[in-house]
């Protein structure tokens, strides 16, 4: 790997690595919005970040931070992705159709995604 960080910064690609369990970060926003951690486990396939934020996009929901990686399944050792945003929700989005409608991008995507509320 440092290899691979060594020959980018070659190129004038500044890399930046943080841990995927790093601690949930405080949000603080200025408006009536309410934030929201989005989690997403499944096999690694093209399109689950791009169909994940199509559908964030066209409710009006920003991510605030976006942190993904693959490791091992369990007991299988097959790649599976993981994906975790920290949303910003408009005051008209409902929880009801956020979970309507991450619950019809799962099923399309064939992963396990949830949401859970930051305290």
């Amino acid at each position: 790997m440092e290899t691979s960080l060594a020959d980018l910064a070659k190129e004038r690609i500044n890399t930046c690595i943080h841990p995927a369990t790093a601690p949930d970060v405080q949000y603080t926003l200025p408006h009536k919005h309410t934030v929201k951690v989005l989690r997403l486990t499944g096999h690694d396939t093209v399109g689950i970040v791009a169909a994940t934020t199509e559908f964030l996009a066209k409710k009006g929901i920003r991510v605030l931070n976006l942190a993904s990686e693959m490791a091992p399944a369990p007991f299988t050792d097959d790649p599976m992705f993981k994906l975790r945003m920290v949303l910003d929700l408009p005051a008209g989005v409902s929880d009801e159709s956020l979970e309507e409608g991450i619950d019809a991008v799962a099923q399309v995507l064939g992963v396990d995604l949830w949401i859970d509320s930051i305290h």
